[in-house]
């Protein structure tokens, strides 16, 4: 049985008051031919739910064995995969899973590290 599109909206309306930001690492070839890792722009947008996690709460309630530092959900039509960077108050997140539920998309993310 589908999850109902008016559910979805009434989901969206009442938790995804967040603004994350999906990035993209510009990337250039000196003169020798390595890769140069540039700034991280943002590519596009899109509003969900964030939570921080302990790796005692991954365990406990979420069963998961990898390390992660945030928990996103989002709308199901988001576009995002593994190893996309995400942006959320200034912290950059890889993320590690991306988990399809009937009425939203659960993101994983670890902290990406700066430089």
């Amino acid at each position: 049985m589908e999850f109902p599109a008016n559910a979805k909206k009434a989901i969206a309306a009442t938790f995804y008051d967040k603004k994350i930001e999906i990035l993209e690492v510009e990337k250039t070839l000196d003169e020798e031919g390595g890769a140069i890792t540039g700034e991280q722009i943002v590519k596009t947008s899109f509003m969900g739910n964030v939570r921080f996690l302990t790796l005692q709460e991954q365990q406990t309630e979420l069963g998961l064995t990898k390390q992660a530092d945030v928990e996103i959900s989002c709308p199901t039509s988001t576009d995002v995969t593994v190893d996309t960077l995400l942006r959320y108050a200034g912290q950059t997140y890889i993320a590690t899973q991306v988990l399809p539920r009937d009425s939203h998309l659960m993101i994983l993310g670890a902290k990406w590290p700066t430089v």
